[in-house]
């Protein structure tokens, strides 16, 4: 009786495991208990029912759970077998639904980047291969309104220059390209100059207005970063002055006063040549470098211009070999051999150089 009472308390609380195993135990003693049997009948109903809405609701630790305990009672029910079927099915599912769900994210991030870089055809195959897998996929309608515009936005690209000749479309790509480069290193003068050729081979092409409000914005930031860093330097030099003028009465801290503030002089030297390179302005740069390299070659300062100032000529000679302009390579590469001699970049932009050279004098001569 007490048992029973127990097992009776149990399902009142939902406590399907509780409940089966006080039935159990009743019926472990008496098998012939009819309210033991009755009981035990209706919680196997009650777990049935449970691992149906489990199962339905896609929840495969509570099924999992469920299913395992009304194992322990019930694995003589052919509904066991089915409802362990069932859960292995749902974890295929999952995990199917899991691999493809990754492998759209790729295919649409690819076709993404495709349409970034015109590769149009082969955005089109991806988003092919994603729609094939799942065409009601979050995100695929917005990558394909993408190339949908891409598409047409490069039809009417083909249609401008249709009156142009290939050799034209060419010179205004290259432009483009060496604006676009210019930029990137702060040579907006050049950037101008470039954008300026290609406007006069193709005026009303819609790449001119957009990078020439980048190179607008481009040129406004930089000069408010210099402007910034100007106050800072001039705010440093009002300090020091400052300084060196509450110590002057003091002639014992006069000196090392002096010291310091020439000391800050030669930081905000460096500083101007950092600015001076961040425009491509390498000669202002080395000025300002010769200007610190011989009294305070260990600052910090002095030694990351040297850097980056090295840096600066070999990118320099490089870009002079790539168009060609070798006496003007040499130069650059004469100054950064000064600048940093044990450096065997050196030794490879020389190779580069005579390789360039001998090539433009296998070209004159098949002529």
């Amino acid at each position: 009786t007490g048992e029973l009472a127990s097992a009776y308390g149990a399902m009142n609380n939902d406590d399907l495991p509780g409940a089966a195993a006080a039935f159990h135990r009743v019926l472990s003693v008496d098998s012939s208990n009819g309210a033991a049997q009755q009981g035990m009948a209706e919680v196997g109903t009650l777990y049935e029912a449970a691992i149906t809405q489990a199962l339905q609701e896609q929840d495969g630790a509570r099924a999992q759970v469920l299913i395992g305990d009304y194992g322990l009672y019930f694995s003589d029910s052919g509904k066991w077998a089915d409802f362990q079927g069932a859960l292995e099915q749902m974890g295929e599912e999952k995990r199917l639904a899991a691999a493809q769900s990754e492998r759209l994210e790729i295919l649409l991030g690819r076709a993404s980047q495709q349409i970034q870089e015109q590769q149009l055809a082969e955005a089109r195959a991806s988003l092919d291969q994603a729609r094939a897998i799942d065409p009601d996929y979050a995100g695929l309608q917005e990558v394909r309104e993408a190339l949908v515009n891409a598409e047409t936005a490069a039809m009417a690209n083909e249609e401008r220059w249709a009156d142009y000749t290939p050799g034209q479309r060419q010179e205004f790509e290259d432009a483009i390209a060496v604006a676009n480069l210019a930029m990137t290193e702060n040579q907006f003068d050049k950037a101008e100059d470039s954008l300026s050729q290609a406007a006069r081979i193709a005026p009303e092409m819609p790449d001119l207005a957009v990078l020439g409000d980048t190179l607008s914005a481009a040129r406004e930031a930089a000069t408010a970063a210099t402007a910034e860093q100007q106050a800072q330097i001039e705010g440093s030099l009002e300090r020091a002055d400052a300084a060196v003028a509450a110590l002057a009465t003091d002639p014992a801290q006069a000196a090392e006063a002096l010291a310091a503030r020439e000391r800050q002089q030669a930081i905000d030297t460096a500083n101007k040549g950092m600015v001076a390179l961040s425009e491509a302005q390498l000669d202002v740069a080395q000025q300002a470098y010769d200007e610190v390299a011989g009294t305070y070659p260990g600052l910090d300062a002095t030694v990351e211009l040297k850097k980056q100032l090295a840096a600066a000529y070999i990118n320099a000679t490089r870009e002079q070999i790539q168009v060609r302009e070798l006496d003007r390579a040499e130069e650059y590469l004469a100054l950064g051999l000064a600048m940093v001699p044990g450096d065997p970049v050196w030794t490879e932009l020389e190779v580069e150089i005579e390789s360039a050279q001998g090539g433009g004098r296998r070209r004159l001569g098949a002529y």
